[in-house]
């Protein structure tokens, strides 16, 4: 039979349900081919009519003849009795969040259906929606019978007279209204071979399970014919089958519903099209619907966003179902390929490093257990023996309680990186191998964390592989002392500049997706100070330039091996400052052009901690910037402005310094970096004194402030940042 021959199918292919309903002889069909039928209802609050159905069809189906097995409903978050009345009755009902729930979650049917195969136990599925205020038997076995009957028929569909219903009236004829305007002419147009099935969106089919485990779920109303599209690739049209189920009264949709349903049901089609290169589109297709609304004689457009998601399908996440695909197979890391790649770069961390490997592991263990992941230490050069206690890190801690037993062990390599010695060397390697693994998602954590959790790893994994996000930063409880580069100077001008306020720009633990890596890797950067400390902010900027989608996920406390402003930092203040300014020559048309402030989404649930203190001498702080500015005194005097430099020499001995003045300061040093006043490494040593004179006041302001106290403290820097930007645009281009 030629695919483009519907007539002929519809002879051969089209049935009536009272052709099956000898029920005995059903049963003898099934039993001699072994076989368990599941039947299942998806429900949103259904309690009008989900106690009818699941009465008609327990006492016919199960209890006076036992042609089906099981009945289950999978509920979307009722808030009425639906399930409360389902458990009555003897059905087993499930929450389809609450089902595999490391998957997340969306709305929908089409998510309800994904979500039930995953504990339907049965050979056959039958799926009936549960809104049908005229249920019979006819419903099931009309479905099952041409199934049990033609071992060639793998999926059947329903069809029947579509009344619409009017108050209490009852018109004959006039539903499938999305069908016969949308559907049916895509069909026609694109996908001739299924022209012959009458209603192609009815809500009511059946087929082999390990059939619909083979292909992607639309998660709203574009699954019936997402589902058609795919089972006519997987399948064919031979094995596809329709019957006439007589008359569906069920909860007719509002014009303005079907509306919407109808946007939906198109990007289902476009997504199929383009997949089977019928079309080829030139840009994404729009997600955002503006529908004409009528409320007492006035006219108005409202907007919403109306995006169908598409679940994969189950047998890439569950590898015993029966078509169980070969990239399963235990492989040895040098030929397999891994869903998530987590990078510790390491150096001399042997007293934290196993605590880390402990708690992503656990993490990918517990939040990811049919996910292949593999750990990797990019070390760099470590004396103290940490690239040891990585190859020999023993299994998971058999104290942890899992929901599901992971599917695959947790693979880990230690490789020493080559190239410049710092962070970002080790941070390149890291995204070498993920993308060589055909990693979805690269996760990178440092390894001197010490409240690393295994949280951390569902929250930073969560919004790249479940929300299409492609660049994941954190937002860390932290002691108000910590992180002195970020609040007084980061994150402050990153947001002024680029318009995103994200907290913790250089916070070293993200996530990234797979396309995000791949632009990372092509820029010829890893030769600068981008190998070494620059690293987080070049990929938190990237990130946000580039136009990616851009989250932050909460972390909770932040416990790492702090340094002391006044000691520590001033190589890494170099870096990172040197860095971010040479960002900002790069992309200046992208900063000067933004001028709105927006808040970065946050993912995850924010709760109150209390940070562990850390010790910063302040005194010395102070004392550092008092003596160092008059040694500076001619440096000050080629980048600053005269009204600056006065007001900054004025502060010596102060312990004070405004956030206004503060602002000005930073925007000096970046313009005379552009602008190479002097060598750009001294001018950055020379801006270490204020900086620390900054952070000194800042000490001294907030001695007795608490955490909410001294975060306010913060945000009023970045305020000034934001206000004075005009001032740093007209010093840039004059």
């Amino acid at each position: 039979m030629s695919k483009y021959q519907p007539n002929q199918w519809f002879e051969t292919h089209t049935f009536h349900s009272q052709d099956f309903a000898n029920l005995q002889s059903l049963l003898i069909l099934k039993q001699k081919r072994d076989l368990k039928i599941s039947l299942c209802l998806p429900a949103l609050n259904e309690e009008a009519t989900i106690g009818d159905i699941i009465s008609i069809l327990k006492k016919s189906l199960y209890d006076d003849i036992r042609l089906i097995d099981e009945i289950v409903v999978i509920d979307s978050s009722s808030t009425d009795r639906t399930r409360d009345i389902a458990k009555e009755l003897g059905a087993k009902v499930y929450i389809h969040k609450d089902i595999m729930p490391i998957l997340g979650s969306y709305k929908g049917k089409g998510e309800a259906l994904f979500k039930s195969l995953f504990v339907l136990e049965g050979d056959i599925v039958v799926w009936i929606d549960a809104d049908i205020k005229n249920m019979d038997p006819r419903f099931v076995y009309g479905l099952i019978g041409p199934i049990l009957r033609n071992q060639n028929i793998l999926f059947t569909k329903g069809f029947y007279v579509r009344p619409i219903q009017s108050g209490n009236d009852i018109k004959p004829v006039g539903g499938g209204r999305v069908t016969e305007l949308l559907a049916r002419p895509f069909i026609n147009a694109f996908y001739p071979e299924l022209a012959g099935f009458i209603q192609p969106l009815a809500g009511e089919y059946a087929g082999f399970k390990h059939i619909f485990e083979q292909i992607p779920f639309s998660t709203g109303y574009g699954v019936e014919i997402g589902m058609l599209i795919s089972l006519l690739k997987l399948i064919g049209i031979d094995a596809m089958a329709q019957v006439d189920l007589e008359m569906r009264i069920h909860r007719n949709q509002r014009l303005t519903d079907l509306s919407k349903m109808s946007f939906v049901i198109l990007q289902t089609f476009f997504k199929r099209l383009t997949e089977d290169k019928k079309i080829e589109l030139i840009e994404k297709i729009n997600t955002e619907y503006f529908q004409s609304l009528l409320s007492a004689g006035v006219s108005r457009i409202e907007k919403m966003v109306l995006e169908e998601y598409e679940r994969p399908p189950v047998v890439s996440l569950k590898p015993d179902t029966k078509a169980k695909p070969a990239r399963y197979a235990k492989t040895p890391v040098d030929q397999g390929d891994f869903d998530i790649v987590i990078g510790i770069p390491s150096f001399n961390n042997a007293d934290t490093i196993a605590h880390v490997l402990e708690a992503v592991t656990v993490g990918v263990e517990k939040y990811f257990p049919a996910n292949r992941s593999i750990i990797i230490n990019s070390d760099g050069g470590s004396k103290d023996g940490t690239s040891d206690i990585v190859q020999n890190f023993k299994e998971r801690n058999p104290h942890v309680l899992y929901t599901m037993h992971p599917l695959f062990p947790v693979h880990k390599l230690s490789i020493p990186y080559t190239g410049i010695p710092g962070k970002g060397s080790a941070v390149k390697l890291v995204f070498e191998k993920a993308i060589e693994f055909k990693a979805k998602a690269c996760v990178l954590v440092d390894a001197d964390l010490r409240s690393i959790s295994p949280e951390w790893v569902e929250n930073l994994l969560g919004p790249v592989m479940y929300n299409q996000y492609d660049f994941v930063a954190p937002y860390y409880s932290r002691y108000k002392y910590d992180g002195t580069i970020t609040n007084m100077i980061i994150y402050p001008l990153t947001t002024a500049l680029y318009g995103k306020s994200l907290r913790q720009p250089i916070g070293g633990d993200f996530c990234i997706s797979q396309r995000l890596l791949k632009v990372y890797l092509e820029q010829p950067v890893w030769n600068t100070d981008i190998a070494r400390f620059g690293i987080d902010i070049w990929l938190s900027t990237l990130a946000i330039v580039k136009g990616y989608n851009v989250c932050q996920s909460y972390l909770g406390t932040k416990i790492h091996r702090a340094k002391d402003p006044a000691i520590d930092l001033v190589n890494m203040f170099v870096q990172v400052v040197g860095t971010t300014f040479m960002l900002m020559e790069t992309y200046y048309e992208m900063w000067r052009d933004t001028k709105d402030i927006t808040t970065v989404p946050l993912y995850g649930f924010v709760y109150e901690t209390i940070p562990e203190a850390i010790s910063v001498d302040v005194e010395r702080m102070q004392r550092h910037f008092d003596e160092a500015l008059p040694e500076i005194d001619n440096i000050l005097k080629t980048i600053l402005s005269d009204k600056t430099y006065r007001e900054v020499m004025s502060l010596v001995h102060k312990k004070e310094f405004p956030d206004e003045l503060w602002a000005m300061v930073v925007y000096e040093f970046a313009c005379a970096f552009h602008k190479k006043k002097i060598d750009r490494a001294s001018l950055l040593k020379a801006m270490v004194p204020l900086y620390l004179g900054k952070v000194a006041s800042f000490v001294y302001k907030t001695l007795y402030s608490s955490a909410k106290q001294a975060e306010e403290a913060i945000e009023e820097i970045v305020k000034n940042f934001v206000k004075e930007k005009d001032y740093l645009k007209q010093l840039w281009e004059g």
